[in-house]
């Protein structure tokens, strides 16, 4: 655990500097290239995000130690990787696995990154402790369900992903119209007055950390 959750933060670390940078450069750059380099770290970050939840999986099911020191236990179930992505993406979707089914292939894998899936995905291979990790991953989620919505509304762009951005509207002080999906990065958020992409590295952060922690 102590491994992938450096991982993470050597990377959250580098799409820190990399945000700060670009919102200390806001007023010198022009539309199009705030935009370019805003769904940049929007993406960074959900793909890294995505990588450790992917990671924390595989490791879990297959026994460790967490940051606490603390042994996991393996899962009762098959240790056959493959097998046990394949279990993951029924379980994301409220399946039930095929028997003998695997998963080679990256793109047929389940979106790592969405809090509810992996929650289902915990729960469903059956790993150590998955009550409390599904309890803690639900009610510690922060923004992560925010940086989602962003990245997919950038990644795929539409008037009804647009507004599923401006449905977060009521968490950030908006100062500006929301009229590009990454515009919302830029925006405070209301409890602190973070600028919200800096709120959301925070949060994975955060969420990562106590995943790790937990025996």
């Amino acid at each position: 655990m102590e491994r992938i959750y450096r991982r993470l933060c050597c990377r959250t670390d580098q799409i820190r500097s990399y945000s700060v940078n670009i919102g200390n450069t806001l007023c010198g750059r022009r539309s199009w290239q705030l935009r370019y380099a805003t769904e940049g770290v929007i993406s960074d970050l959900w793909q890294v995000w995505c990588a450790f939840a992917r990671a924390f999986t595989i490791e879990r099911s297959l026994g460790c130690s967490s940051r606490s020191g603390a042994a996991v236990l393996a899962r009762v179930g098959s240790k056959d990787k493959p097998r046990i992505l394949y279990e993951a993406k029924a379980f994301s979707n409220d399946g039930t696995p095929n028997r003998g089914a695997t998963i080679l292939e990256r793109y047929r894998e389940p979106t790592w990154g969405d809090i509810d899936k992996l929650a289902k995905i915990l729960t469903g291979l059956g790993l150590s402790d998955a009550s409390i990790l599904e309890t803690a991953i639900l009610s510690n989620r922060g923004t992560v369900s925010h940086l989602q919505v962003t990245r997919n509304a950038c990644a795929h762009r539409s008037l009804q992903s647009l507004k599923a951005v401006r449905k977060l509207q009521p968490f950030y002080v908006i100062r500006d119209a929301i009229r590009h999906p990454s515009d919302l990065a830029w925006q405070e958020h209301a409890s602190d007055k973070s600028t919200a992409i800096l709120r959301w590295i925070t949060d994975v952060e955060l969420l990562a950390d106590l995943m790790t922690n937990i025996p």
